[in-house]
């Protein structure tokens, strides 16, 4: 839904507004949503999420990351297709 908002219905994922209709759809509290919304503890949450994402190499959506024991490799950035996909995950467990 989220995902809808933003790329279909060209909604700014920084308005709270932007909210309303996904809140009311699957009946969320609204007042509860906004408070977290609003709160500096939240927007902290989602810095250090993005903080960690880049750290694994994420730069962009929607990436696709391989991990095999501790390693991490990323095997798609942005749109790929199925055939790179898979040629990318086969080149990562052979590493």
């Amino acid at each position: 839904m989220i995902q809808e908002a933003f790329y279909y219905q060209n909604k700014d994922l920084n308005d709270l507004a932007s909210y309303e209709s996904i809140l009311e759809d699957l009946s969320l509290d609204k007042e509860l949503f906004r408070t977290k919304f609003n709160s500096t503890e939240y927007k902290e949450l989602v810095k250090e999420d993005f903080k960690s994402a880049r750290e694994l190499g994420v730069n962009s959506f929607p990436t696709l990351l391989y991990q095999s024991g501790n390693k991490l490799t990323v095997v798609a950035s942005g749109y790929s297709s199925a055939e790179k996909v898979t040629a990318a995950i086969n080149a990562a467990r052979k590493k």
